[in-house]
């Protein structure tokens, strides 16, 4: 430290470099804010590359995946998925129409209206009672993470948002008045 507090000029770098990273942290949980708010209003994900990330809200697919889960879906073809693997459709059951379910695909099978699959969550005693069809087949299960959920859970909620803002902004606040005090 008494290095930087006698070159002016390592303490301008150092206010920059965190000043930067102090931006790009908030920018970043401004993003996954909006993401997450955008999320809720659509009920469908954002999707970059082929890709969608969603976090799971139901224990039908425990102890597999938990609630809270982040799960990363790759949108695929009705093709692509085969039994045993975890697919994302759309529910068309009445009271849940439009919302993302995750489940294990239990029977792939095909008739005259096309490709459908036989879906159950592997914590329910019973398979799903609606086909996933092309209609409402979204993407297939690719990696799921209780970590990644905790972190994009705790950004898409207002409050803790709001909370994790002002906390970064009085750090920053902080280490500029604390180098101001070196500086002297």
């Amino acid at each position: 430290m008494d290095q930087m507090k006698n070159n002016p000029n390592k303490r301008k770098i150092f206010s920059k470099i965190l000043t930067v990273f102090t931006v790009v942290i908030s920018l970043l949980a401004a993003l996954l804010f909006f993401l997450g708010i955008k999320t809720r209003i659509d009920k469908s994900p954002v999707v970059l590359f082929g890709y969608s990330i969603s976090i799971v809200v139901s224990p039908s697919m425990e102890p597999e995946i938990n609630v809270g889960d982040l799960i990363v879906v790759k949108h695929a073809d009705v093709n692509f998925p085969k039994v045993g693997d975890n697919v994302v459709f759309k529910s068309r059951i009445k009271g849940l129409e439009g919302e993302q379910v995750v489940h294990k695909v239990v029977e792939k099978g095909e008739d005259e209206k096309g490709i459908y699959f036989v879906t159950k969550g592997v914590n329910n005693s019973e398979k799903d009672s609606e086909l996933v069809r092309k209609e409402n087949f979204v993407g297939v299960e690719i990696a799921h993470s209780s970590f990644w959920g905790a972190v994009i859970g705790f950004f898409t909620r207002g409050q803790t948002f709001l909370l994790f803002l002002i906390i970064v902004v009085s750090a920053y606040v902080l280490i500029i008045n604390v180098i101001h005090i070196l500086a002297e």
